[in-house]
């Protein structure tokens, strides 16, 4: 009888091991799904977030270009107080004569206001980054614009307003007028073009009619160096990058946009070469400029004319896209 016992109790027991392991798997299995409902939950309170702060940033972009034309239409003003001539333009209407104090208060003034505007232009910079850095949390880890030793950052970004060209081929004028308001120039696309003499040879003026057919190589466009000669004439340093995708990394780690040349979308294309009165020239279909902005390991970020949208090119398709025009790039860094 003794023998026969342990086995009875054994016997007994196995429901109960049986139960209990049940019971932990129903558990797990609880567990898990508060989990994941929990993750879900968390997910689309990053998504709401990502929203939200992607509304923030277009206002502030707003404001920032509103605030800019301000303070270009004060910096006018002053000089009319200051020095008693007509701005370039005359757009600015001369000040009656004054007494010597009630003059100099109206400088002092003019001068307090625009010295709350670039304050308040500042501050904005600030916050865009800070909402993009935030926007790219949800992702991945937060960019910085902080330089390593080695002089490149591994991922900056800059808030350049974005802007949709008027004209079906006038993607460079509206690259340089983006560019030019970032650094606080007003700079209208209608005023590049106007700018831009026209000729046959795109690296001499425009190639074509502004609203002739995109994609080929008739009605075309215009290469960087009329574009850098008008940038420079409104005071800005536009300067040619001579080293491909690490002088453009370089210039946006310091805190200058590039515009660069590619095709559109970065999609490959065929370059043919013409004589034009002597001179070797490189076309290529669906040549397009983008005003790039920031950058990381995988790719850069570009605000497109065509559409007035922010993209995403990987490196790869960037540097097959530039390499159709010799690399053609410049950096634009402020008066």
């Amino acid at each position: 009888m003794s023998g026969k016992t342990p086995r009875r109790r054994t016997r007994l027991l196995l429901p109960w091991v049986a139960a209990g392991i049940a019971a932990v798997a129903i558990a797990s299995c609880l567990a898990l799904t508060v989990w994941v409902w929990l993750q879900e939950d968390e997910i689309k309170s990053l998504r709401a977030g990502l929203e939200v702060q992607q509304q923030e940033r277009g206002a502030l972009e707003a404001r920032f270009v509103t605030l800019q034309g301000t303070a270009t239409a004060l910096e006018e003003r002053l000089a009319v107080l200051e020095t008693g001539t007509q701005p370039a333009g005359g757009s600015v209407a001369s000040e009656p004569t004054t007494g010597n104090d009630e003059h100099l208060q109206k400088i002092e003034d003019l001068q307090a206001a625009l010295s709350e505007i670039r304050q308040e232009v500042g501050d904005i910079r600030s916050g865009l980054n800070e909402v993009m850095n935030s926007a790219n949390s949800v992702d991945g880890p937060a960019p910085t614009t902080e330089v390593p030793a080695q002089g490149i950052a591994p991922t900056a970004r800059l808030p350049v307003a974005r802007q949709k060209q008027s004209h079906n081929l006038s993607c460079e004028s509206s690259a340089a007028s983006m560019v030019a308001q970032f650094h606080g120039v007003q700079l209208s696309e209608q005023e590049v073009l106007a700018s831009l003499p026209s000729n046959r040879n795109p690296h001499l003026g425009f190639r074509g009619n502004v609203d002739g057919p995109t994609g080929g190589i008739v009605d075309y466009g215009v290469y960087a160096g009329p574009i850098q000669e008008i940038l420079n004439a409104r005071g800005l340093q536009a300067r040619t990058i001579t080293d491909g995708i690490e002088g453009i990394k370089t210039a946006i780690a310091r805190g200058n946009p590039v515009i660069a040349w590619v095709t559109y979308d970065c999609q490959p294309s065929t370059p043919t070469t013409k004589g034009i009165e002597g001179q070797e020239v490189t076309l290529v279909p669906n040549q397009h400029v983008v005003v790039v902005t920031g950058f990381n390991a995988e790719g850069v970020w570009a605000n497109d004319p065509w559409d007035g949208q922010e993209d995403f090119y990987p490196m790869a398709d960037l540097k097959r896209a530039m390499s159709y025009f010799g690399d053609m790039a410049i950096e634009i860094a402020g008066p």
